[in-house]
């Protein structure tokens, strides 16, 4: 997000209340958070539940119910020993992984301290994980003179500048109500997608259930066709017929999901 952007970003902040400053950086931290859990379903490192937990703290605050100080210094913390060194991980996605923790230490902040420009640095977490992302998945040479142009015209980039400019004319008439919190909260928490159109929890929990059913389906009807030709399974026989017998042990597939990561 360059000077001018940042600059035009607090002005419009600025007339916020403060609900809506929590809830368009909540909107933020939503974006970022399926990088962090597609990170941790990567390298099997990291905490999504501590995550999880400070934005469902943000969210309750939106709602009404205000957290002690103790217990947001607590989630900072807790949010801070959760962030990824990114010299210990050689992915794409250990950048956004920290950009997500470091956003929701943030709005625990904003929370604790208040103060318009924390809100602007999650704003700015958001458009410089989509920089970074471009540039590493694109492989654009840091030296290209239209670098920045490049960056700025990709529709990751131009999908994440529309979003927070649409939450803000959207939020200049948000007044915290029930009604209204909770049909933001339906909408953003937890999104299928990130920013970066990583997976979610919620999508790679569908995800997860589909191929459970399709493996559930599958075994169905192997078990069906063993029962339906005994005199093949009986003896044992050629190899074919072994092998046949194998696949209709339920063992043998259940071994192998373990090792699938979600």
């Amino acid at each position: 997000m360059g000077a001018s952007d940042r600059s035009a970003l607090e002005q419009g902040l600025a007339s916020l209340s403060r609900e809506a400053l929590i809830a368009f950086g909540l909107g933020c931290c939503e974006r970022l958070y399926p990088n962090y859990v597609a990170f941790k379903r990567e390298t099997g490192w990291g905490e999504p539940d501590v995550l999880r937990k400070g934005l469902d703290l943000a969210w309750g605050v939106l709602e009404g119910f205000e957290s002690s100080h103790d217990s947001v210094s607590s989630a900072r913390q807790e949010v801070r020993r959760a962030e990824p060194e990114t010299e210990d991980f050689d992915t794409i996605l250990v950048s956004p992984a920290l950009d997500a923790a470091a956003a929701v230490g943030l709005i625990l902040k904003f929370i604790a301290e208040g103060g318009v420009g924390t809100i602007v640095e999650i704003a700015s977490l958001c458009t410089d994980t989509v920089d970074m992302f471009v540039q590493d998945q694109d492989g654009l040479a840091p030296n290209d003179p239209k670098l920045e142009e490049r960056i700025l015209n990709h529709r990751l980039m131009q999908r994440e500048l529309q979003r927070q400019h649409d939450d803000l004319l959207a939020l200049r008439s948000f007044s915290g109500l029930p009604t209204e919190v909770a049909k933001l909260r339906e909408s953003w928490r937890n999104p299928q997608k990130s920013n970066i159109d990583q997976s979610g929890p919620r999508l790679t929990l569908l995800v997860m259930l589909g191929r459970f059913g399709q493996i559930v389906l599958g075994a169905s009807a192997v078990l069906a066709s063993c029962r339906s030709r005994p005199s093949r399974w009986a003896t044992g026989g050629s190899r074919r017929t072994a092998g046949a017998r194998r696949r209709c042990g339920w063992r043998t597939r259940r071994s192998r999901w373990p090792a699938r990561r979600w």
